[in-house]
């Protein structure tokens, strides 16, 4: 491609700058008036009568390159008659742009309109050009000494300038004083005239078209601003139907400029001319992603033009507001509020839809490159996969944005507001790639995952990935995953279901999840849905709390699940009873209502990886039967309470590992527990449960929470407004407690001070770190061994050495067994870890002897 600056320099040896005035070629003036666009593909003299052009031209001379400039020399001449007959009396072609069609005089010298002259010599011009094209010919000839110079390259010019003569000559004559509008490529060479007459409002029957070339062209494409200073700088093509929109565009924006004694600029927008005429290829050369105003027909006609342009290209598109209009009616209906005008149609810019290219296109051309390695032997399998690649994610761009989290990267599809993991494995990603046309199984969809996954990263922008719910904990919003590409925003006064990505917040959708949609009335009904789904079937067992704290406690970890970004440590819901006490139908019923059909709880197996790969893709488990004794189960339900990462190393690798975030609130149920070690029964929600008296069909009560969904959910909803008032009214509020899961006693302080029941819940808490105690020391040899020998012993002070000593005695004596004979320093160890869950029964004032030696003395709390 030469450049303007180029032409210039070797035609006329003027050098020039893009944005900077030089003196114009054509014109006499000694002062600079021809000004070069900003970017080098067009430059334009502003000093009138001249107005004359040069475009930026390609390599490849065209084979009708003549004719091209005839038809640049024929806008001269009809630009020329137009601006005349401001000066004549009468209605002419200026006087209907200007008068009735309220076009600015700076835009219609601008601009690439004419006006068709009487009496125009137009096959003096034609015989003229034929002369010029010969005399070249005859010149090119002795240039090359070639006594046998083909003709074959001159008649067909000469033929293809005839063919023109006759459809020119008729449009001319008949048509004298008609208004031109002239199209032009991408390298602004003039494609095709419009013929329209004016002064009338029925141009289908008055409107001819000379289009010699195959291409159409586009109108107003090379209009540009006189001033570098005042040139607005558009990246994208604002695209209209008829050339009035644009010229309407143009004339607000001179207008705007001008009562603001600021220097008139232009719009990047062109015109198609309609529907049927639209050079779909000229459009995409000049802009890869226009943006559409298509007019707003009843008969939604002017969409046409975006679904035709989505075969070849991605698009964003708008209309005027007002039905059968459009942009030309749209501004002129704001009469002189020129700004308003402008502000209208950048929001309309602003809120425009986003059409991305058709997939059966891309499809096609996807094909198309590879079936060049059966075509063209010297095309490689590797530039096969690169153009591919390059194609798809080129594409993927226009149609989303990638992100990353701290592990992984995703893909968010704009037009479904889908958020897509970018993984082999990922069911979601194999169907987006399948419209390409690549099938998992061939090499070269393997080769763009691997590359999709350096590209992602690359350019992905940092985020924090969602999978259920999420807490502004500094506006006080929660934002609620419909399962579906969709959000409920749920603030004080209100709860509104948005698009995924609202307000930045992108959830993914979790596998088996099943969307839903709340019923925000089941609030105001007497009968609580939340009591009748969950609360009321669990049969709750009394020990250190009462069946209404239970009830208390576990309405509260529900609440929780939703605000589990405050709560880095979650506490771990353990169902414990005996067999047939609704354990795991409670937390199916839980799971099911907020997940959807899909959730089911799964048995704890023996693969650590099972659990891993669970507990690290899900905001919710459920592990059944957790009864055996597993050798890794305590360290990583300490994992999971504490929101740490689970570390493994990566497949098919050495030595590299591979990090998996767990931000996950667990929930178990057990008959005879395990899991007992100090640290994970300090993270414990006990529910014990009892053998339920008599039995209801599981499968029909889960049925009734399914068709009640709704209203359960809409209950529950309204329920988190009234937690999120709370929130906000004690967010000042200082809350302390010795609780290893701190926050989720902070959550429910702190809406237990909002309801007034601060006391209840404080000892609801008091309680539950006896029970955590309880549950830890149930079945330890060393409390139960304590507490017979604190019948003889009460207040005696002893070292722990003598203290494994005189336990393991009494353990012979009682047959119980005691695994750390003859090994204190095993004994001192265990010691040290239950004491602080032996404080709760016990005091154990510890005091240091001669050489460092500790003695502990023992007494019950009661006797305190």
């Amino acid at each position: 491609m030469k450049t303007v600056t180029q032409i210039l320099q070797e035609r006329y040896g003027i050098e020039a700058i893009p944005g900077k005035k030089v003196l114009c070629p054509y014109c006499k003036h000694k002062k600079p008036s021809f000004s070069v666009s900003r970017n080098d593909r067009i430059g334009k003299c502003f000093r009138p009568p001249c107005g004359r052009y040069i475009a930026a031209t390609s390599k490849r001379e065209s084979s009708h390159g003549q004719f091209h400039k005839f038809l640049e020399e024929l806008f001269y001449d009809f630009h020329a008659e137009l601006l005349n007959q401001k000066r004549k009396s009468g209605k002419n072609a200026y006087t209907y742009l200007t008068d009735v069609r309220g076009i600015h005089p700076k835009v219609l010298q601008d601009s690439m309109l004419g006006a068709v002259p009487e009496k125009y010599p137009i096959d003096y011009r034609i015989d003229q050009l034929r002369k010029k094209i010969r005399e070249e010919w005859e010149d090119q000839k002795r240039r090359d000494n070639n006594e046998n110079h083909s003709k074959e390259s001159l008649e067909e010019e000469l033929e293809f300038i005839e063919q023109q003569r006759e459809k020119l000559r008729n449009l001319v004559d008949l048509n004298p004083r008609y208004l031109c509008f002239f199209y032009s490529d991408a390298e602004h060479q003039i494609t095709a005239i419009r013929f329209r007459r004016p002064y009338t409002d029925d141009p289908k029957k008055t409107m001819y078209i000379f289009k010699p070339f195959e291409r159409f062209g586009l109108f107003g494409h090379g209009l540009f601003s006189e001033e570098e200073g005042s040139q607005t700088d558009n990246d994208l093509l604002l695209v209209t139907e008829g050339e009035f929109n644009q010229l309407q565009l143009q004339s607000l924006c001179v207008r705007d400029a001008l009562k603001r004694g600021e220097t008139p600029y232009y719009k990047f927008a062109c015109a198609v001319g309609g529907v049927q005429n639209t050079d779909y290829e000229t459009l995409k050369a000049v802009c890869e992603t226009p943006i559409i105003c298509y007019d707003n027909d009843k008969s939604n006609a002017g969409f046409e033009l975006v679904e035709k342009a989505r075969e070849g290209m991605y698009v964003s598109a708008f209309t005027t507001p007002k039905i059968d209009s459009d942009l030309d009616e749209c501004i002129r209906s704001f009469g002189t509020n020129y700004k308003g005008a402008l502000a209208s149609i950048d929001e309309l810019i602003k809120q425009r839809k986003s059409y991305p290219r058709y997939y059966k296109s891309i499809k096609a051309d996807v094909n198309f490159i590879r079936n060049k390695q059966g075509a063209y032997k010297n095309h490689k399998v590797f530039q096969i996969n690169q153009e591919v690649s390059q194609m798809v994610i080129k594409d993927l761009k226009e149609r989303g944005t990638f992100y990353k989290d701290t592990t992984d990267c995703y893909f968010f599809e704009r037009a479904e507001k889908k958020l897509i993991k970018v993984n082999n494995d990922n069911i979601e990603l194999r169907f987006l790639i399948n419209n390409y046309g690549l099938n998992p199984s061939e090499p070269t969809y393997k080769y763009l995952i691997e590359e999709l996954k350096v590209r992602s990263s690359q350019v992905a922008e940092r985020t924090t990935v969602h999978r259920f719910s999420y807490f502004d904990d500094d506006n006080f919003i929660l934002y609620v995953s419909n399962l579906n590409n969709q959000l409920y925003r749920i603030t004080e006064e209100r709860i509104e279901l948005r698009d995924n990505g609202t307000d930045g917040v992108l959830f993914i959708n979790e596998k088996y999840s099943q969307p839903y949609k709340i019923d925000e009335e089941a609030a105001q009904t007497a009968t609580s849905w939340i009591d009748e789904a969950v609360i009321r079937t669990i049969n709750f067992d009394e020990d250190k709390l009462n069946v209404w704290e239970r009830k208390i406690l576990f309405l509260f970890w529900m609440y929780s699940l939703f605000f589990g970004n405050i709560m880095p440590n979650k506490p771990i819901l353990a169902m414990v009873g005996e067999k047939e006490s609704g354990k795991s139908h409670t937390l199916r019923k839980v799971g099911k209502l907020l997940y959807g059909e899909g959730f089911n709880t799964v048995p704890l197996t023996r693969d650590i990886r099972d659990f891993d790969a669970k507990v690290s893709h899900c905001s919710y488990a459920a592990f059944d039967n957790v009864d055996g004794k597993v050798e890794w189960l305590n360290d990583r339900l300490a994992i999971v309470s504490t929101g740490t990462h689970i570390s493994r190393r990566d497949y098919y690798t050495t030595n590299d590992e591979v990090e998996y975030p767990v931000d996950c609130f667990l929930a178990i149920t057990s008959r005879t527990p395990h899991f007992k070690r100090d640290d994970v029964a300090s993270r414990l929600l006990i529910m014990r449960v009892k053998k339920l008296s008599f039995f209801k069909a599981e499968e029909k009560f889960l049925k009734w929470v399914r068709e009640n969904r709704s209203q359960i959910l809409g209950e529950l909803f309204s329920h988190l407004q009234e937690i999120l008032r709370a929130l906000k009214a004690e967010r000042n509020r200082e809350i302390s407690g010795n609780f290893r899961m701190g926050e989720f006693y902070e959550f429910c302080m702190k809406v237990s001070y909002h309801f007034g029941i601060e006391e209840k819940v404080k000892g609801i808490f008091g309680k539950i770190g006896q029970e955590q105690s309880t549950f830890a020391l149930d079945d330890e040899p060393i409390y139960e061994l304590l507490d017979i020998w604190l019948e003889k012993n009460s207040g005696r002070e002893i070292s722990t050495t003598e203290l494994c000593s005189e336990l393991s005695q009494l353990a012979e004596e009682n047959g119980i067994l005691f695994p750390y004979k003859n090994r204190v320093k095993s004994f001192s160890q265990k010691f040290k870890n239950i004491k602080s869950d032996l404080e709760d029964f016990f005091n154990m004032p510890e005091r240091f002897g001669g050489a460092r030696k500790k003695y502990v003395t023992i007494t019950r709390r009661e006797e305190k």
